[in-house]
């Protein structure tokens, strides 16, 4: 069974390669499809790399193949399973002597497929998107927070998955239970959750207080200065009231409408302004852009590697041709991480036109064309 299927898989990996790049249009199908048919579709980075058989088989052929299984670490997750923080990986290779398929430190974003009760295997030609020279991959990693539209869950599904976490949020649940389900209903963002989280900060649970007004303030944008983890009893009650007042009146509109509520209502990073942005950056809408901005503004300010992220990727989406001068400043700069500098540096390519690639790939190359173009693109 396993050599049936990675002969497979060598087969579809050879058959994209010979196929050459596509027009533009074709190439976004292919990528759509490629992701509806994956199980799994993450950032990630491999940790570590386990060097597989050699398949009998091929060796008869006189070619020397084998499927390695890498480890990789998951910094973000597109489609699947929130909570994985890693998974085994396995895929075709033509090594060479002492080498392997996979090595340590490369990353991008990862298509899987289940492929048996072991590890997933990559759905592409190229094993990481940003490495394939395929234009369909290499345009992913600029696309990924349009992939989060492309794989959003059916209604259905959705209804079934908040139904199930809100009933995980019964007092007769383990505290660790309603502390993960409080958080994952804060991550998957729907208002038909804040009521059920609301009555979720009187448990009496400290660290589940804590993760419903997290959750909360997720999901709306709006802020609450109660501690309700560590505070009075009496404070954390009108706290409690406070957030049924607010949800009276607003429980009517729109998540857009209340989410740009609360990123207009302050110029702070944390906790009330971050969570309204994070939240905003789903949305295409010109008229967000004074929003992301001052949003961008804020994080480079205040060193807010998150914010940084959020602003990116919505400017980088509206192609916002103001923000290039404060996206490519950031590659120059200690404080920020490599997933910042990353999506900064993947904005400016979108802005521009301009494919970087992603990763530490990506930030090397903008800063590179920086270098040679920030004074001929000034003001623009």
């Amino acid at each position: 069974m396993r050599r049936k299927r990675t002969g497979i898989l060598v087969l579809t990996v050879l058959a994209a390669l010979c196929s050459g790049v596509r027009a533009a249009g074709s190439e976004m199908d292919d990528l759509v499809a490629l992701v509806k048919d994956s199980d799994l579709v993450v950032v990630g980075q491999v940790i570590r790399v386990v060097e597989g058989d050699d398949d009998v088989d091929a060796a008869k052929l006189g070619v020397k193949l084998r499927t390695d299984i890498a480890v990789v670490a998951i910094a973000e997750v597109l489609k699947g399973d929130p909570d994985l923080k890693k998974v085994e990986v396995g895929f075709p290779g033509f090594p060479k002597d002492g080498e392997v398929g996979f090595k340590s430190e490369q990353g991008g974003i990862w298509l899987l497929k289940k492929s048996d009760k072991k590890f997933y295997e990559a759905k592409v030609p190229g094993r990481f998107l940003r490495q394939s020279r395929l234009g369909t991959v290499r345009r992913a990693s600029r696309v990924a927070v349009g992939l989060l539209v492309v794989v959003r869950p059916k209604p259905a599904d959705l209804k079934a998955q908040l139904t199930k976490l809100k009933g995980e949020l019964a007092a007769t649940k383990p505290d660790a239970a309603r502390r993960v389900a409080a958080y994952r209903l804060g991550g998957m963002g729907d208002l038909r959750a804040v009521k059920a989280l609301i009555r979720t900060l009187d448990d009496a649970a400290p660290s589940v207080r804590m993760a419903a007004s997290i959750a909360l303030q997720k999901i709306t944008g709006h802020r609450s200065q109660v501690d309700f983890k560590n505070g009075a009893a009496a404070v954390r009650a009108q706290g409690s009231a406070a957030w049924r007042q607010w949800w009276a009146a607003n429980e009517g509109r729109t998540r857009k409408d209340i989410l740009l509520a609360g990123a207009k209502a302050s110029h702070r990073p944390l906790p009330d302004f971050q969570y309204a942005v994070e939240g905003l950056s789903q949305y295409d809408d010109a008229a967000l852009l004074p929003v992301f901005r001052r949003a961008l503004d804020s994080a480079i300010s205040g060193k807010n590697n998150t914010l940084v992220i959020a602003a990116a990727r919505y400017l980088g989406r509206a192609k916002d041709r103001k923000s290039v001068h404060a996206l490519a400043g950031l590659l120059g700069k200690t404080w920020p991480t490599v997933a910042a500098k990353s999506t900064a540096a993947m904005a400016v390519g979108n802005i521009t036109g301009k494919d970087f690639g992603s990763g530490r790939e990506a930030v090397t190359r903008c800063a590179k064309w920086w270098a040679a173009n920030k004074t001929s693109t000034k003001g623009r």
